[in-house]
């Protein structure tokens, strides 16, 4: 069981916007 920190669904947001971020990009090139 992978214990994950309590995220507020801002910072959640966040991060997703930071992968598909990420995954967009890679998906360019």
């Amino acid at each position: 069981m992978s214990k994950l920190p309590n995220l507020t669904p801002q910072q959640v947001i966040k991060i997703l916007e930071k992968l598909g971020f990420v995954l967009d990009r890679v998906k360019c090139t």
